[in-house]
């Protein structure tokens, strides 16, 4: 299985990458957590903490993929 970490723009929560998790095939994994101060999760302090917060995520060395400030998210965390 490939574990896949979605994190999505500034203005969108864990629902903007519904369409592309349901055309995933089924040796990939997909996780799309609401990003600190979006959709369920609480609001994050600021960039740094927002990543700190992120990294317990990498533990299955995921692929990491993202987009507006998921993208500068995950290069951050690259």
């Amino acid at each position: 299985m490939t574990p896949l970490l979605l994190l999505h723009g500034f203005t969108g929560d864990r629902t903007a990458w519904r369409g592309l998790a349901d055309r995933l095939g089924a040796d990939v994994t997909a996780f799309a957590p609401d990003l600190p101060g979006h959709g369920s999760a609480p609001l994050a302090v600021d960039f740094d903490t927002t990543i700190s917060q992120l990294e317990p995520l990498l533990s299955g060395r995921p692929v990491v993929v993202g987009y507006s400030q998921g993208a500068r998210l995950a290069l951050a965390l690259a």
